[in-house]
């Protein structure tokens, strides 16, 4: 008979088939302990010439031939800053971190918007504070007037 069938033939199994002989797993050779006579052997020095990138690199959008693009946070931090001062700080922070990763310009935008968010912030709370403190002097006036 063939070893390979036609289209229709019968193929009888065979049973010639032998597994291959078990083999043991060899177990790990331990080292040898270091005779005194022996020189250590010495490993090669590694150099820290070049540190280990982790990621890709942050692009750095700056055109050739000009200034290096304003960052779009840095300006809305300062427009924000007049109108919603937490959103004004919020993007200023963001805006920050942004332009040192990515060599940007607009930091002194960046940094107004957070000076005028913040100054806005606390001028809020004092006239808030101010207010509650007026409003209770004036209450506390008008009940004794009586």
């Amino acid at each position: 008979m063939s070893e390979n069938p036609l289209p229709g033939e019968s193929v009888e199994p065979s049973n010639n088939f032998q597994p291959p002989p078990y083999q043991p797993p060899v177990p790990p050779q331990s080292p040898q302990p270091m005779q005194y006579a022996q020189a250590p052997v010495q490993q090669p020095q590694q150099t820290y010439a070049q540190q280990p990138q982790w990621g890709p690199t942050p692009p750095t959008y700056m055109p050739t031939g000009g200034p290096p693009r304003t960052n779009v946070l840095a300006i809305i931090s300062l427009v924000a800053a007049f109108f919603v001062p937490i959103a004004g700080v919020i993007c200023g922070h963001i805006a920050l971190v942004k332009i040192k990763a990515t060599g940007e310009g607009g930091r002194g935008l960046a940094i107004a918007g957070l000076v005028v968010g913040y100054v806005n912030i606390v001028a809020g709370v004092l006239f808030v504070a101010l207010t509650i403190v007026s409003m209770n002097s004036y209450a506390y006036s008008a009940a004794s007037a009586y």
